[in-house]
């Protein structure tokens, strides 16, 4: 694909994108131009045919006139799935929101359809959904029901249909929460959507075209021992503020009345102008959320022509604001961020912006001697919250901001290279900004500065950095993590960093295993490599092993090997039976233990169990995740096996887990505590949902833990720690008295 060195008008709709539609040809090849921009900082293509699904893939923007090979990416059959939701007993089910979650598999091209599928069933169970799936594992889900009693997931393959039958308990209308959603004038809304979890449970719902909304409990979810449940309400279309209460505001199952009231998002006018007062009509503008405290919000962002200067952004969200415009002149700059407030359902004053004239920035980049430094990156960044900036902080480029909807508290505004005299000349708005200079030679460094017109220099003096130079070795380990590699998101990388978490880009490794890090500060390095590996069917991601660590010295240059072929993965395969049955169709965790990093690597298995995957050399035991019953939800429960996996190695590992039940009886003195809520504590250990005892003062756990374990109770409002508590050696199952202090 190739992009032409041509320039579009400034009256065409850039913003749309360029469009070059061409056809492959028999072997799959094809070839395609689009006109060339230098305000577009990627390009996107897209490939599409019938009984497929779409794939999109986005590159970084090449230089004029050069092509990008895309390589070969392959086409994902498009799946249709259908079903029938029913209970227990085979009966109908009617209004159950399904959900179908694809579990992403990594790869540079995703396929371009929605991860999230939704339908509901009709009044005799049937549903279908509007979109297609594709090959891959999917979780499903179920909501305004009972709970997801089977399947938890299912595997798609190449078919062209899918048949899919949903087993969801029938709720218990006893706890279904009632009520209307309305505006601040009394209508009622529809399609809000509602959220209520608390005491093990978690429910949805929807309001229908009154407003009226009912939410079946269902569940379970991590309870936290608090009576009651919290209630949420959003709007899909993000006309209307979300309410969310404080923890302390609480209602109960059951509840019938409940009324919410929802407050309407708040547009806001904008008008841009030049320094003279002209209008600016071809711009983009950037609107966040302003606010410190969080890292990264949604950005609403305005493209194109705008007539008068004028633009609106609707559905803003009450509170405190940032704006930015980027115009598309290049006789005009990057405007100051304009903080405003919104309030709900009050319109505030039209906000007019200046869109200023760019200042030639001259920085020039030297050491404490005076000695330029070339090719040192240069940026220019804007602060829209306030603040400064560290060496290692996170921005972005404006237009990455306007393609991702991704806003991050630091902006590029400017960057560029020094040349062999130290110097990089940029275009930047006038202002308070900040300046940060990274280099091989140099340690980085981020300075204020100030931007005033018609020029400004800014010096940048910079102190000796160490430099790591090396090579991946030996030769045949560093072509296996290459063939390992093969379809990954990320090369194969040294990674640096310190006790004091001060990191380094990764340093990519060449093809002949070269790497070079440098900016280095005198010190203490630890060293990692990182590389791409496919621990099963259904899960890829990069692994950061460490290699070692280097100290230097100001300015050092140190040249090294990475003997690597200890970090070779092994295989691991193996069956896992729980309580007599194979664990199938479920995802496990495997626990890489000292030394070395820490790993949690999820493999999956089979109907029959069984499951296989690459991981890292080392020490490992098993988390095994066992489906909670009534759903959603797994239990974790970690096995006391561990064993040695060597490099290269493969090892297979038959486990036969006893699931054990225990009857916990609570008691004060002779008395049985009823409505105790109890929490299982252990651990590794995790089961969902809440435990209530009942009249008697019982409660099972299953699956328990497999050995000892502990007990958080709440009686009323005090929660005390009670145990440890256990089963007889070698039982599965037995009864536990738990006594409860005076």
């Amino acid at each position: 694909m190739r992009r032409e060195p041509t320039r579009q008008a400034r009256d065409e709709p850039w913003r749309d994108g360029a469009r070059a539609p061409t056809t492959s040809g028999a072997d799959g090849r094809f070839t395609c131009s689009t006109p060339f921009d230098e305000r577009v900082d990627t390009v996107a293509v897209r490939l599409h045919k019938d009984g497929y699904c779409a794939r999109v893939g986005r590159w970084p923007l090449p230089t004029a006139g050069e092509t990008i090979d895309l390589g070969d990416v392959p086409m994902l059959r498009a799946i249709e799935v259908h079903g029938t939701v029913v209970d227990e007993h085979g009966v109908a089910v009617e209004g159950a929101d399904l959900l179908f979650a694809h579990i992403a598999l990594t790869g540079a091209h995703p396929a371009e359809t929605r991860s999230m599928l939704r339908a509901t069933s009709d009044a005799a169970g049937r549903f279908a959904f509007a979109s297609p799936a594709h090959p891959g594992e999917w979780y499903v889900g179920a909501e305004q029901t009972g709970a997801l009693v089977a399947p938890r997931s299912v595997k798609l393959d190449d078919e062209t249909s899918y048949a899919l039958r949903v087993v969801v308990e029938r709720p218990d209308p006893r706890f279904d929460i009632r009520g209307t959603i309305t505006d601040t004038a009394g209508r009622g809304l529809a399609g809000m959507r509602l959220s209520a979890q608390g005491e093990g449970f978690l429910g949805r719902g929807r309001s229908d075209a009154r407003g009226a909304f009912v939410i079946r409990r269902a569940g379970p979810i991590p309870d936290r021992g608090k009576e009651g449940t919290s209630l949420s309400v959003s709007d899909p279309d993000g006309h209307y503020d979300r309410i969310r209460p404080p923890t302390s505001e609480r209602i109960a199952w059951g509840s019938d009345g409940v009324e919410v009231v929802m407050r309407r998002r708040t547009g806001q006018s904008v008008r841009v102008v030049d320094p003279d007062g002209a209008a600016v009509t071809d711009y983009t503008l950037f609107v966040r959320r302003a606010a410190s405290d969080v890292p990264s919000y949604g950005a609403r962002t305005r493209r194109g022509h705008h007539p008068d200067g004028r633009c609106r952004i609707d559905d803003l969200p009450a509170g405190a604001h940032a704006l930015l415009v980027m115009p598309h002149d290049d006789r005009l700059a990057c405007s100051a961020p304009t903080r405003f407030e919104v309030t709900a359902g009050a319109e505030g004053p039209e906000l007019v912006v200046t869109a200023p004239h760019p200042v030639t920035t001259i920085v020039t980049v030297a050491d404490q001697r005076g000695r330029p430094h070339a090719a040192s990156e240069v940026e220019l960044l804007l602060a829209v919250n306030g603040g400064a900036p560290q060496v290692a902080s996170a921005a972005t480029s404006l237009t990455e901001w306007s393609r991702s909807g991704r806003a991050g508290a630091f902006v590029v505004l400017a960057n560029g290279r020094t040349d062999a005299d130290g110097v990089c000349a940029l275009a930047a708005p006038p202002g308070q900004l900040h300046v940060r200079v990274r280099g091989d030679g140099h340690v980085a460094t981020v300075q204020a500065a100030v931007v005033t017109a018609p020029r400004t220099e800014l010096a940048v003096a910079v102190r000796a950095a160490a430099v790591v130079r090396g090579r991946v070795v030996p030769a045949a380990a560093l072509a296996r993590l290459q063939e390992l590699g093969r379809g990954g998101d990320e090369p194969i990388a040294i990674l640096a960093n310190t006790a004091d978490d001060d990191r380094r880009p990764p340093a990519e490794v060449a093809a002949d295993g070269t790497f070079v890090i440098g900016g280095l500060e005198a010190g203490t390095w630890q060293l990692q490599l990182r590389h791409w590996l496919r621990t099963g069917d259904v899960r890829a991601d990069s692994v950061q092993l460490d290699v070692g660590e280097v100290t230097l010295a100001a300015g050092e240059a140190r040249e090294l090997d990475v003997d690597v072929a200890d970090l070779l993965p092994g295989t691991i395969r193996g069956r896992i039976v729980a309580g007599g049955a194979p664990l199938a169709d479920v995802h496990c965790f495997l626990r890489r233990n000292g030394p070395g990093k820490f790993l949690n690597l999820r493999v999956a298995t089979d109907g029959d169990g069984r499951f296989e995957g690459l991981v890292p050399a080392g020490d490992y035991g098993f988390s095994m995740t066992y489906p909670a019953q009534p759903g959603p939800g797994w239990v974790v429960i970690v096995l006391p096996d561990t064993w040695q996996l060597e490099a290269g190695a493969t090892r297979e590992v038959a486990l036969d887990v006893p699931l054990r039940r225990a009857r916990l009886r609570l008691r004060r003195g002779d008395q049985p505590v009823a409505d105790a809520r109890v929490k299982v504590v252990r651990k590794g250990y995790f089961l969902p949902g809440g435990l209530t005892t009942d009249a008697q003062g019982r409660v099972d756990v299953f699956p328990a833990p497999l050995d000892a374990f502990e007990l958080d109770v709440t009686v009323g409002n005090a929660t005390q720690r009670l145990g440890p508590f256990d089963l007889p050696r070698g039982a599965t199952e037995g009864d536990v008295l738990v006594q409860l202090p005076e």
